[in-house]
């Protein structure tokens, strides 16, 4: 039953040099920083990994999204966008602490004559 059933979900799990999804996993080194990436099944696309010097992932890009990340002074992130490659859909999440409005969200999916923008502002109160 577990075998017929395992390809239908998506199975997370942490060790402790080790991030793993159905398709890849994250290899940390004892300081947490990301040291690489391995396939976890033969439907996993070839992967590049870009880091910082903190061991912090900067890009990543496989045959099918390309996904950014940036980090603010104290190695916060302040942006993760997705960029797809092959669907020309994008999704972006910003965080600006400084803003009236401090989350926003872009989803942009692209037909061949249309493209459709959807962009939310969150807003904090204490």
């Amino acid at each position: 039953m577990i075998d017929e059933l395992k390809g239908n979900f998506s199975i997370r799990y942490i060790t402790e040099d080790q991030y793993c999804s159905n398709y890849y996993c994250f290899i940390f080194n004892q300081n947490q920083h990301i040291i690489g990436v391995k396939k976890n099944n033969k439907y996993a696309y070839a992967t590049d990994l870009l880091v910082n010097s903190d061991g912090q992932p900067l890009e990543f890009y496989n045959d099918r999204d390309n996904i950014y990340f940036d980090y603010d002074e104290k190695s916060r992130i302040i942006l993760f966008e997705n960029i797809g490659y092959q669907s020309q859909n994008s999704i972006k999440y910003q965080y600006l602490p400084d803003n009236s409005n401090p989350l926003i969200i872009t989803n942009t999916s692209s037909q061949i004559t249309t493209t459709i923008l959807h962009e939310y502002y969150f807003e904090f109160r204490e």
